[in-house]
């Protein structure tokens, strides 16, 4: 069982909303995706490959300089200009894990 499908499965088993609730039928100038069919399995797949990614990553972060290489890259990102919050609080896991909490 993938990693999105134990997810779906937990979140009905907290009772959580059904993403394919009965909603209004798309016009043909309504382009608006549908969150389960369209979305939802996109981020799940996006969620698995950030994982796998920070697990192959895993070595690296722990060599010296890691988290100052990680914290200047991040500090020259568009994301950092855009929404420096929010990418401060994305990046705690990885400084965390380079020794940088």
């Amino acid at each position: 069982m993938s990693r999105g499908a134990r997810r779906n499965s937990a979140w009905t088993n907290q009772g959580c909303a059904n993403f394919s609730a009965p909603r209004s039928k798309p016009t043909k100038s309504s382009s608006i995706p549908d969150l389960a069919r369209d979305i939802r399995p996109q981020l799940d797949r996006l969620a698995d490959e950030l994982l796998d990614a920070l697990r192959q990553a895993e070595p690296a972060l722990h060599r010296d300089g890691a988290a100052g290489a990680i914290q200047n890259a991040a500090s020259n990102s568009v994301m950092m200009q855009k929404y420096p919050e929010a990418t401060r609080i994305a990046l705690q896991p990885v400084a965390a894990r380079a020794g940088r909490p």
